[in-house]
């Protein structure tokens, strides 16, 4: 397929999800310069740090072991508080 035929099937398919009355913005979206450099730094931000899929968590710039799993709010604070609790006296 044509670049020109995959952005159109893109659209109208991203359309039915979210509304038809973006299917324009959607279209033109794809020809923003802004936004695909946009993508491109992200992407190869992502690819430095070792992401090869989503979700994908970081804390103080290291990846999280086990956060592809559903983590609640203790789950969370497992990790975060030790990481506070280490640097109280050093404000």
């Amino acid at each position: 397929m044509s670049r020109v035929s995959v952005v159109h099937h893109l659209a109208i398919f991203t359309a039915q999800v979210i509304g038809n009355s973006y299917h324009n913005a959607i279209h033109s979206g794809f020809d923003d310069h802004k936004s695909g450099h946009k993508a491109r730094i992200s992407f190869k931000y992502a690819a430095s740090r070792g992401v090869y899929g989503t979700p994908s968590f970081f804390i103080n710039g290291f990846f999280l072991p086990d956060a592809g799993s559903a983590t609640n709010y203790t789950g969370w604070r497992s990790f975060i508080d030790p990481l506070l609790n280490g640097n109280q006296g050093s404000v």
